[in-house]
């Protein structure tokens, strides 16, 4: 049958599927519904006092929401920044053929990079580097609903459930205040959304409605995506045109700084160009090798707390100025 309910602000259509027979269950998969989850009844409970939904609203979603454990346990295992060589993860991701879909991208949406890049101060290389690791430019933008994927790392994976919990409710608060169905959306096994792939506080915190739609879409919106990559960036420090990251000849003992900006010329008692001293760095390393990231290359951590993940970003932006 189908139902059609208003709730909150957006109108959801819906196909509930009859239950199976005996006699044909054994072939088919069982579908676990997030309302049957008691963590998933604690939640509604807590998320119904913000008054965003009623409770019976609440029910209503998550009782068209599925638990999908077993194949977003295998998608969280299988992450490649976590297996990877550096050479190996840098020949898997930084390919002639992304960085010619760069191009491409760059071309196609070349008046919205340019305008973003004055207003934000953030290179539109490096914007369309990350907009090539995360999606392959809105290719490939994540198979789940993004519901089911929160819900079930909310309510069946206890390492995190906690912090996929407050981002479950910032998705519930970002579709209500933007107008969208939460069952509309996909998304990454991890939630994450869109060109950018931001999970939905990012969104809530740095997402722009740049085609000044009404609502921010990094789905759909090549524009909303842009703006909002350049201005997490802009707030995690990024400066246009300045030095990204290089490999230098220190004692291997200097690279364990982390991710925070502490180090200094001075501090780690070394001779390095002097524009990366007249700033804060990291070292770090890549392999066997020492490399000196910028305030730069330490935004893009903040994107995805990666040395890879930055290092394959920045290789591909600067074949993109070239």
């Amino acid at each position: 049958m189908f139902l059609v309910k208003f709730i909150g602000k957006y109108t959801v259509l819906s196909l509930l599927v009859g239950v199976c027979s005996a006699s044909t269950t054994a072939t088919r998969e069982v579908v676990n519904f997030a309302v049957n989850n008691d963590n998933t009844k604690v939640f509604i409970d807590e998320f119904a006092k913000e008054g965003l939904y009623t409770k019976d609203e609440l029910v209503k979603i998550f009782s068209m929401t599925t638990l999908k454990e077993k194949k977003i346990t295998k998608s969280q295992n299988n992450q490649a920044e976590k297996k990877m060589t550096w050479q190996t993860y840098k020949n898997k991701i930084v390919t002639m053929l992304r960085v010619n879909g760069g191009r491409m991208f760059l071309y196609d949406n070349k008046e919205i990079l340019q305008k973003v890049e004055k207003e934000y101060g953030v290179d539109k290389e490096v914007i369309v580097a990350i907009l090539g690791v995360e999606t392959n430019y809105g290719l490939s933008k994540g198979k789940y609903r993004a519901i089911d994927a929160l819900s079930t790392l909310s309510f069946e994976y206890y390492p995190r459930n906690n912090f996929f919990k407050n981002e479950l409710k910032s998705y519930l608060r970002y579709t209500y205040k933007n107008n969208l169905s939460p069952f509309d959306i996909k998304s990454s096994w991890a939630g994450a959304i869109g060109y950018s792939q931001f999970i939905p506080s990012s969104i809530l915190a740095y997402g722009v409605d740049y085609d000044n739609d009404g609502k921010i879409d990094l789905v759909n919106s090549s524009a909303d995506a842009v703006a909002s990559v350049a201005n997490y960036l802009k707030n995690h420090g990024f400066k246009s045109n300045k030095y990204y990251f290089d490999k230098v000849a220190v004692n291997h003992e200097l690279a364990i700084s982390g991710l925070k900006l502490t180090q200094t010329c001075e501090s780690v008692g070394i001779k390095l160009d002097s524009t990366y001293c007249n700033d804060k760095f990291k070292l770090f390393k890549l392999d066997d090798s020492v490399y000196i990231g910028s305030n730069n290359f330490y935004s893009i951590t903040m994107y995805n707390r990666s040395n890879l993940y930055a290092a394959a970003v920045l290789e591909i932006a600067t074949s993109l100025k070239n």
